[in-house]
């Protein structure tokens, strides 16, 4: 990861040497629609790495904060957080799917479903920079609820 970064960066700087006319444009993504992988290495080169690892560690403590609180709350964390992925169960194979299918309807935040050693799982991957721990409590407050109610009404 460390060479990859600091080749973009390289790159980066020496397409960013060029005059405009070149029509490589890396730091105005949201206004002319360059290419996304060229965005995000141009964003990656501005933050350096401390800011990197300050987004990765936030992601990862924000990870273990939904594995906190959905074990409060009950339900079976299969698997230790060790980076930004949580594994939950929400008892039986149709519950956890009818979990997934109704988070994903509501709207909140999405999930997708998986299986790790042969259990149904909801898997949360948080991986975005703009993630707040509001964000985490609003969607894991969600998560408390749903699973009395509206899956109550899903077929």
């Amino acid at each position: 990861m460390k060479l990859r970064i600091e080749a973009q960066c390289r790159w980066r700087r020496r397409i960013s040497s060029r005059p405009a006319t070149s029509g490589i444009r890396t730091s105005l993504y949201p206004k002319n629609r360059a290419e996304p992988e060229q965005y995000r290495s141009t964003q990656l080169c501005d933050l350096g790495r401390r800011g990197f690892a300050e987004i990765v560690e936030r992601n990862c403590g924000q990870a273990r904060r939904f594995a906190a609180g959905l074990r409060d709350a009950g339900y079976e964390v299969l698997k230790e957080v060790l980076l930004n992925q949580v594994l939950v169960s929400f008892g039986t194979p149709e519950r956890t799917e009818r979990t997934i299918a109704a988070i994903q309807e509501e709207g909140t935040c999405w999930c997708g479903g998986t299986v790790w050693k042969n259990r149904t799982a909801m898997r949360i991957s948080v991986s975005n920079w703009s993630t707040t721990d509001e964000d985490v409590d609003k969607a894991s407050r969600r998560f408390y609820a749903l699973p009395q109610d509206a899956l109550a009404n899903l077929r």
